[in-house]
């Protein structure tokens, strides 16, 4: 069923009659703009969040390893601070020269490298501690501490 009728907004235009199966007659325009995105439009709006998807993917690995360095560091610098409290309250001569050990603190083993050179001031030593993740060469946190010869 084709023919011209006229639109309820006062414009002309044709239509055509499609009957659904049920016996109900839907009007549709021709010619008309359909609404709704092409397929080329989804596959431009598809392509632009799967790269977000992916930045922020990107970004939270990035994350993770931050905060696994972060951790690393942090348990070092409370190894080393240890460390340093100790060397404060020794006694001198029990810090002459350089001193290593082991440390487990947070689940992990740790290295540590304590030494003690003079200043140019004679009353006062340097102490600096070093602590590495066992096993490893790679400096994880230090600490330096000035201390009164008495």
């Amino acid at each position: 069923m084709v023919g011209s009728r006229e639109a309820e907004s006062g414009s002309r235009g044709r239509f055509i009659g499609v009957s659904r199966g049920d016996g109900i007659i839907v009007d549709k325009a021709i010619g008309s703009r359909q609404r709704g995105f092409s397929l080329l439009e989804m596959l431009v709006a598809m392509a632009v969040f799967g790269l977000v998807v992916i930045a922020l993917l990107n970004l939270s690995g990035e994350n993770t390893r931050t905060t696994a360095i972060v951790e690393e560091r942090v348990l070092a610098g409370v190894v080393a601070e240890n460390r340093a409290v100790e060397a404060a309250t020794e006694p001198l001569p029990a810090l002459a020269g350089a001193t290593q050990g082991s440390e487990r603190l947070g689940d992990r083993d740790w290295d540590w490298t304590r030494t003690v050179n003079a200043t140019d001031d004679a009353a006062i030593v340097r102490v600096e501690v070093m602590v590495m993740p066992a096993g490893s060469d790679r400096v994880a946190a230090g600490t330096t501490l000035f201390r009164e010869v008495q």
